[in-house]
C-alpha cells in the first residue's frame, strides 16, 4: 500500500495528504510533521472532528533543540513510499531540516539490503521509495526584470534563503533520482 510522508502539515502539506488520500483511498498511510506538541494536538483535534481521522501527525521541532522524530515519526519517514517537504530550509542548517536531521538514515536505509534481493528493504527503511517531491519557492529565480520565468529558466537568487532552497531541492531530487522511480 502507498505511504505518504509530509514534511509540513500547514495549509499545502495538508491540501496533498487530502489529495493523495482522494487518490490511493483508505488503503493508504498518511503521516506528517508539525513544529510543536501545540500544534499537533490542534491538528488531532480538527482531524477527528473533520475529515482525516486517517492522518498520523508528528513534531520536528525546529524551534528548540532540533531533536529531529521521534521512533515513529522516523519510522514513518524510513517506509515512506512518497515524500513531499514543505518545510523551507532554516537558518542553523542553511539546508533542508529533514534531511539535515535524518538525510544519512534515509540514504543508510536505502542502500543496505539484509536479505539479498537487492531492494533495501532488509535495512529497515525507505526501500520502497518511489517519488519524492519538493515544494519551493518563485524566490529561486531571482530578479529576472519582470520577465516570465518558469521552471527552465536561470536561477539568479542570492539572498540566503533562496540558495539554501537551491541547495534542498537538489538534495531532494539527488535522493529521489537515486532511490526513486523517476
Amino acid at each position: 500500500a502507498p505511504r505518504l510522508f509530509v514534511g509540513g502539515l500547514g495549509y499545502c502539506g495538508l491540501r496533498i495528504a487530502d489529495a493523495f488520500r482522494a487518490e490511493y483511498g483508505p488503503s493508504a498511510s498518511i503521516s506528517g510533521t508539525v513544529r510543536s506538541e501545540a500544534r499537533r494536538s490542534e491538528l488531532l483535534a480538527s482531524s477527528s472532528s473533520t475529515s482525516r481521522p486517517w492522518l498520523s501527525v508528528h513534531v520536528l521541532d525546529l524551534d528548540g533543540e532540533y531533536s529531529g522524530l521521534n521512533d515513529g515519526g522516523l519510522s514513518d519517514l524510513l517506509s515512506a513510499t512518497h515524500i513531499v517537504q514543505t518545510v523551507a530550509p532554516i537558518a542553523d542548517f542553511d539546508r533542508d531540516p529533514l534531511l539535515a536531521l535524518h538525510g544519512d538514515r534515509l540514504v543508510v536505509a536505502e542502500e543496505e539490503d539484509g536479505d539479498g534481493d537487492g531492494n533495501g528493504n532488509g535495512g529497515g527503511g525507505a526501500s520502497d521509495l518511489r517519488w519524492v517531491g519538493y515544494l519551493s519557492s518563485t524566490g529561486v529565480y531571482g530578479d529576472h526584470g519582470g520577465d516570465w520565468v518558469d521552471e527552465d529558466s536561470e536561477l539568479r537568487c542570492v539572498d540566503r534563503k533562496s540558495v539554501a532552497r537551491v541547495g534542498a531541492e537538489k538534495e531532494w531530487r539527488d535522493l529521489e533520482t537515486k532511490f526513486g522511480d523517476g
